[in-house]
């Protein structure tokens, strides 16, 4: 009797033994499992992380190409409108100095017609006096 009891005993520490490995050999196999999908989740995070380094640096290049295009273009539309400045000021002067000139004129043309006014005064006057022929 002792004997089938220390056989039970041990056909049950056996089974409990295996019921432990096996559940502990199923744990480590969910375990590998879980690393291995977080391995693999961690791979394309990284693969993902280094494509979107990779577009940054594109965009970078090209936003600095751009920049170079918008500075270029500011400098050049700069200079237009400095030399759009400069012709426009000589425009204004030059049209200040035919001002001046067509009011010379209307001085002159004025003072000729205030001499011609006078000299037809006078020639009435002596006219007047003439004896007539």
């Amino acid at each position: 009797m002792q004997n089938r009891r220390r056989e039970r005993t041990s056909l049950q520490d056996y089974l409990r033994k295996n019921h432990e490995i096996f559940t502990l050999q199923y744990t480590l196999n969910v375990k590998r499992n879980e690393i291995e999908r977080l391995e693999n989740h961690l791979r394309e995070e990284e693969r993902l992380l280094i494509k979107s380094e990779k577009n940054i640096a594109e965009d970078l290049v090209l936003f600095d190409q751009f920049l170079d295009v918008s500075n270029r273009n500011a400098s050049d539309a700069a200079s237009r409108a400095d030399e759009e400045s400069r012709k426009k000021e000589e425009l204004l002067n030059e049209i200040k100095q035919l001002q001046k000139i067509l009011i010379t004129y209307h001085n002159d043309q004025n003072h000729l017609i205030d001499t011609l006014k006078q000299s037809r005064r006078y020639q009435q006057f002596l006219f007047k006096f003439a004896p007539e022929v």
